[in-house]
């Protein structure tokens, strides 16, 4: 079992995780690369073994290199684990390689940290292959006002760049997008341990800093650090964030600015606002904003359509993620008929 601590922020995409993992980052034990989606990528292929040997490490190591473009995205040379980090990991799981890769970026960033994560998005579909490899792990959900990432989302639409989230401009299509990746994170937190997970909101960091980033430092058992607020000014020394993906998330090498949390309310037009609203209202409530507006019949007739459009869009997300959870449940078999192997009570009975 591996006996890491890491931390996976999870979430819908636009809804501040960036922000929250710089803010982790400028804490004194901490350390998040930018997002990447490695472990899940390759838990098909390498979760099973309990024991990876050097040939198997340098092809995972080689595929990162190759198809997840890795050190691309990390801004390191992975040249040194390659020469001497391998080495110690020969005979370790999938779990202890993948956390050796968060170890080694913090020591080719110069950083000495003692806590590693990861944040992306993606990994809101495979909260139980993360729990299943990192059991100790803490797990951090933010969430951040439907119709204000909405309103992201719609800035999205004019980037060009290949890692650029891909989003929608379908205020109904969205509303699924959004609902599902709540529902099924915080169906996650209801059915494991309440101690390793936290919900914040994106609203609460910008308008009640302190208050939040002390919870969530005493939730992860560390001292509250006031730097941890000047997140843009690490972020620039040691180039946390890739300035090539400046072109949507400038906002990282900036301080704290509310101005943001309530534009929607001009940027989205009525129909956008009252679409939004009435298909993830009782959620809205639930976390604590405002269903604000007042809904004409002929609207209420709309909705009832996109309604009807949002259930089968949320029973195709359902059927997706159980398809996951069934190639993740292969794994997890194939892992138990290796260690197996050798105590068949059949095997020497001739």
């Amino acid at each position: 079992m591996n006996n890491d601590k890491p931390i996976f922020i999870i979430a819908n995409p636009r809804s501040g995780t960036t922000l929250l993992r710089l803010i982790l980052s400028s804490h004194s034990k901490i350390l998040i690369p930018p997002e990447s989606t490695f472990i899940a990528q390759y838990f098909s292929r390498y979760g099973h073994l309990e024991k990876m040997n050097k040939k198997v490490i340098q092809k995972f190591l080689r595929e990162l290199y190759d198809d997840a473009q890795l050190e691309k995205r990390w801004e390191i040379s992975f040249q040194n684990y390659f020469d001497h980090w391998a080495e110690r990991y020969v005979g370790k799981s999938f779990a202890d390689v993948c956390a050796s890769l968060y170890k080694y970026y913090a020591e080719e960033k110069k950083m000495s940290k003692k806590i590693w994560g990861d944040k992306n998005v993606a990994y809101r579909n495979y909260l139980d292959l993360l729990f299943w490899l990192y059991p100790n792990a803490r797990f951090i959900h933010i969430v951040r006002d439907s119709r204000a990432v909405f309103a992201s989302y719609k800035k999205l639409l004019n980037v060009r760049h290949p890692n650029a989230p891909c989003v929608t401009k379908d205020p109904v299509k969205f509303s699924s997008i959004w609902l599902d990746s709540v529902l099924r994170i915080e169906s996650f937190f209801c059915t494991h341990k309440a101690c390793r997970s936290i919900t914040i909101r994106y609203e609460d960091i910008v308008l009640q800093y302190d208050k939040t980033a002390e919870g969530l430092c005493s939730f992860l058992e560390i001292d509250f650090e006031k730097n941890m607020k000047e997140f843009y000014l690490i972020n620039e020394k040691y180039n946390l964030e890739p300035k090539n993906f400046d072109e949507w998330k400038w906002r990282a090498r900036e301080p704290l600015t509310d101005e943001r949390v309530s534009r929607w309310r001009s940027e989205l037009s009525d129909d956008e606002k009252g679409i939004i609203s009435f298909l993830t209202g009782q959620e809205l409530v639930k976390f604590g904003y405002e269903k604000r507006g007042i809904i004409s019949e002929a609207q209420k007739t709309l909705n009832s359509k996109n309604g009807r459009i949002l259930k089968r869009c949320l029973i195709k997300f359902r059927l997706r993620g159980i398809l996951r959870n069934i190639r993740f449940r292969i794994v997890v078999f194939r892992k138990a008929i290796r260690s197996l192997e050798g105590f068949w009570p059949f095997k020497n009975s001739r």
